[in-house]
C-alpha cells in the first residue's frame, strides 16, 4: 500500500489552511491545490516554517487534466475537497457555480475512481436543508435548498452516494454551518469572525441582526473533524451533520467583551436567515468525535491569534 499523501483542494482558503496545519501537525505529507495557493488565508494561518513544508500547486478544480496530473505526479492517496464558491458568489453567477461546485466535485470523484484513491473528505453544508426554521435537522432529513449554493451541495451529496454505490468510491461529506476563526477573509458569514476580529484589533463592529441564533463552529474543530474523517476507516454514511454551539450574536458579543472590556460593539435587534442547526448524533456515533471547543475558549483563542499576528498589527 502506498504511503499516505493528501491533496487539499482549496488549500489556500480559510478552512483549507487550517486543515493543512492540522495535517502538518500529524506529519502527513500534504499538497495544496488552489487557484491562489499562497496569496490567500494560508499566508496568515500557517507559519513561515509550515509554509515551507507544504507543496503548493496553482490549479483550477475545473481543469480535470491538471487535477489528474497533480494526483499522479504527487502520488496522492487521499483528497480533502474544499474548493468551492461562496454563497453570495454562487447566487450572482450560477453558471460558474455549477462549473466549480458540481463539475469540480465530479472531477474529484472521477479522479478518485480512476486512480483508486483511498478516501475523499469534502465540505457539504447545512444549507442543503434550506434556511433555519427553528427545528433541528436530523442527519437524514429531506433536503430543501433555497440557494444555488445549497442546491449544488445537495447535488454533490447525491453524486457521492452514486459513486459509492456504483464504483465503491469512499467519500465522506461534512455539513458545515457558520464556521469562524482566525484567517476568515470573505463570505456572507464573515460577520461571525469580524465580531471577534475587529474588537481584538481595537476597531468597532456594527451588526443589525444581533438577535440571530447562530450555530458557531470553530475552525480548529472543523479542521480536526476533517482530518479524523480522512484517517478513519470506512463509515456507514456518505454525509454527516456538524454541530457547534448555538448562541445569539448578542450572547457571543458578551463573551467577546469578557476579553475586550472596552470593545465598541453595536448590535441591532434584527434576525437574519442562516443555515439550520443539525443533530450530530450520527457523526458522534460513527466517528466518535464532534465539535468540542467551548465558544468562549474559541473566542479567546481567536482574539489571541489576531493580536499576535504581525500582519494585523503593523
Amino acid at each position: 500500500m502506498k504511503p499516505l499523501r493528501v491533496l487539499v483542494t482549496g488549500g489556500g482558503g480559510f478552512i483549507g489552511s487550517h486543515v493543512l496545519k492540522a495535517l502538518l501537525r500529524q506529519r502527513i505529507p500534504t499538497i495544496s491545490f488552489d487557484m491562489s495557493p499562497i496569496d490567500n488565508a494560508v499566508s496568515s494561518v500557517l507559519t513561515k516554517e509550515e509554509l515551507t513544508q507544504v507543496e503548493s500547486v496553482a490549479g483550477d478544480i475545473c481543469d480535470f487534466p491538471a487535477l489528474c496530473r497533480t494526483i499522479k505526479e504527487h502520488q496522492i492517496t487521499h483528497i480533502v475537497h474544499l474548493a468551492s464558491m461562496l454563497i453570495d458568489a454562487a447566487a450572482s453567477d450560477p453558471y460558474r457555480a455549477s462549473q466549480v461546485m458540481n463539475g469540480g466535485f465530479v472531477h474529484v470523484l472521477e479522479a478518485a475512481r480512476l486512480f483508486g484513491l483511498r478516501k475523499v473528505v469534502w465540505a457539504s453544508s447545512m444549507a442543503v436543508f434550506g434556511p433555519d426554521t427553528g427545528d433541528i435537522k436530523g442527519n437524514d432529513d429531506p433536503h430543501n435548498p433555497e440557494s444555488v449554493y445549497g442546491a449544488c451541495k445537495s447535488w454533490g451529496e447525491h453524486m457521492s452516494e452514486h459513486y459509492y454505490k456504483q464504483w465503491g468510491v469512499d467519500s465522506v461529506g461534512l455539513r458545515f454551518g457558520v464556521v469562524f476563526g482566525f484567517g476568515r477573509l470573505r463570505g456572507p458569514t464573515r460577520f461571525a469572525t469580524d465580531l471577534i476580529r475587529l474588537p481584538a484589533l481595537n476597531q468597532p463592529f456594527e451588526f443589525k441582526y444581533g438577535s440571530s441564533l447562530i450555530d458557531w463552529q470553530y475552525v480548529g474543530d472543523i479542521a480536526k473533524l476533517t482530518v479524523q474523517s480522512l484517517l478513519a476507516g470506512p463509515l456507514p454514511k456518505r454525509c454527516y451533520n456538524v454541530r457547534g454551539e448555538s448562541k445569539t450574536v448578542k450572547e457571543a458579543a458578551e463573551m467577546v467583551r469578557r476579553f475586550v472590556p472596552d470593545a465598541d460593539i453595536r448590535l441591532g435587534d434584527g434576525i437574519m436567515a442562516v443555515v439550520p442547526v443539525g443533530d450530530d448524533t450520527e457523526l458522534l456515533n460513527d466517528l466518535g468525535v464532534r465539535c468540542e471547543t467551548p465558544l468562549e475558549r474559541a473566542i479567546a483563542e481567536t482574539i489571541a491569534s489576531y493580536r499576535s499576528d504581525p500582519k494585523y498589527n503593523d
